[in-house]
């Protein structure tokens, strides 16, 4: 049984930004209200970081979910919805690994087509990336796209 859940690095990284971002949006609505006169750059703040905030909010809770695959079954549970898709490995439909050269390194992204979902996987965002493209290779060659 082969799990994948996001690496902790991605998440702190985005849990500490999206604290920063909430922080000052709360310390600029404080100083705007608080006091009489109010300044272009607050508006600024207000108007640029909550739109932002709240997309990688939005961004970071649908994407957080946890894979598990083994048994030629796969279960996709997203904690933070409360919801759980089980399926069939039998119902692949196909399978393939994009790999795009960076200047600093390679990103790798793993896209599962079942017949009623796509599920995505990249190599920064999740652990046990090797071990799912391994486990695919072997039961699954021949429904990988080339």
């Amino acid at each position: 049984m082969i799990i994948s859940k996001p690496k902790g690095n991605t998440m702190f990284a985005l849990s500490m930004f999206l604290l920063i971002a909430y922080g000052l949006i709360a310390y600029t609505a404080y100083n705007m209200y608080s006091y009489s006169s109010t300044y272009w750059y607050q508006y600024v703040i207000i108007c640029l970081i909550v739109p932002i905030a709240l997309f990688v909010s939005i961004k970071t809770v649908k994407s957080f979910k946890i894979i598990t695959i083994g048994k030629n079954k796969i279960t996709l549970k997203y904690p933070l919805l409360g919801k759980e898709f089980t399926s069939s490995l039998r119902s692949l439909v196909s399978w393939e690994e994009v790999v795009v050269q960076t200047a600093g390194n390679v990103l790798k992204e793993l896209t599962k087509t079942l017949e009623d979902k796509t599920i995505k996987l990249t190599s920064q965002e999740n652990g046990a990336y090797s071990q799912i493209y391994s486990y695919l290779e072997k039961k699954f060659a021949a429904k990988k796209l080339k």
